[in-house]
């Protein structure tokens, strides 16, 4: 986290060392009759891991049955083969004002893989019908082949505040930023793991999961953060000009997980630690006084870990609420995206 703050704090001392002595302008500059931009994005999600780590369940602790916090399991990405070098296609947009920027990417992409179930997994679904019935749960058995399709969508939103720009001479300045920030997922996925079998039950206590099958579910994730960056832009104001821009949102977060889940027996306290640093790089060739062609890249790296721990209690409320297992939880993920654009 140190690091990726030091590669914004360099962007920063770059743009107050252009001069010593330069200008200080209240906002950012804004192109006459150029404050709007839009951009088609291709994308490749270089690698994505993550794993889920139970640790230890204050229920068994509570039972006198400290034996069972070996069936701890670990979740891991890898078991899906979805850890990335997959393309993504998108669109971006900007809007310029002289205090305030608003910038959004949205990024499209279609993983598919076929992978052969390395230990029984239970996977929460939004319907699987057997014999009639639907149900929200499914077990892929150890051993069964078993194909996923995913289709999600990556949203990165960020409104900043760009209060002075420090101006060396007409082809030199730079503007700093803080910024508010969105980065969100959205996906469905699809699980076909062959004929259904059966019924069976699982967890304590018990919950019908349909064995095999095919089914549908929804993912989902969000994490606001907040920023700083800046931009360098180089090269007079209607000629080809280069802005080079960083940026490292954060967020940390500490209480409990009622914003995470609708269930109230599963509330528990969340310990979260989420960094996203990109860099972005990109050519602005004027086409004519209204409008300028854009191109160039971008770098994101995002980071984030948790850790998920039971609420405190006496032990008859422990074993009231059957608490499930505690849980470590991390996420990384690597794009890179090339952009070709209108400004306008």
């Amino acid at each position: 986290m140190r690091l990726r703050l030091h590669v914004v704090l360099v962007f920063l001392v770059i743009g107050a060392a252009i001069d010593a002595r330069g200008e200080i302008v209240s906002g950012r500059e804004v192109p006459e009759n150029r404050d709007a931009e839009l951009r088609g994005i291709i994308g490749n999600v270089a690698e994505m891991s993550g794993y889920v780590q139970e640790t230890t369940r204050a229920f068994y602790d509570a039972s006198d049955q400290e034996f069972k916090q070996d069936l701890a399991e670990r979740f891991d990405l890898n078991d899906f083969n979805v850890d990335g070098g997959y393309q993504a296609i998108g669109l971006g947009w900007e809007r310029i004002w002289k205090y305030f920027t608003f910038q959004i990417d949205v990024l499209f992409m279609n993983p598919e893989t076929e992978v052969v179930a390395r230990r029984n997994y239970y996977i929460d679904v939004d319907e699987i019908s057997f014999n009639g019935r639907k149900f929200e749960n499914m077990q892929v058995p150890e051993g069964t082949p078993f194909s996923v399709d995913i289709f999600g969508t990556l949203t990165e939103m960020n409104l900043l505040w760009t209060p002075i720009t420090i101006k060396s001479s007409d082809s030199a300045q730079f503007t700093p930023w803080l910024g508010l920030g969105l980065f969100l997922f959205l996906g469905q996925y699809d699980i076909d793991a062959g004929p259904s079998t059966g019924v069976i039950q699982y967890q304590f206590p018990p919950e019908d999961f349909v064995v095999g099958g095919s089914a549908e579910g929804t993912l989902g994730a969000g994490m606001p953060e907040l920023g700083i960056g800046g931009e360098l832009l180089l090269g007079k104001k209607d000629a080809t000009r280069l802005s080079v821009q960083g940026h490292v949102g954060i967020l940390q977060y500490d209480g409990g997980t009622s914003y995470f889940t609708t269930s109230e027996h599963r509330e528990k306290n969340a310990d979260i630690d989420h960094v996203h640093s990109w860099v972005q790089v990109a050519v602005e060739i004027p086409l004519d006084k209204d409008r300028a062609l854009t191109i160039g890249g971008k770098y994101d790296l995002i980071s984030s870990d948790a850790e998920i721990t039971s609420e405190p209690g006496t032990v008859e409320e422990i074993i009231a609420r059957r608490e499930r297992f505690d849980k470590q939880i991390e996420f990384d993920m690597e794009t890179a995206s090339a952009f070709v654009g209108i400004t306008f």
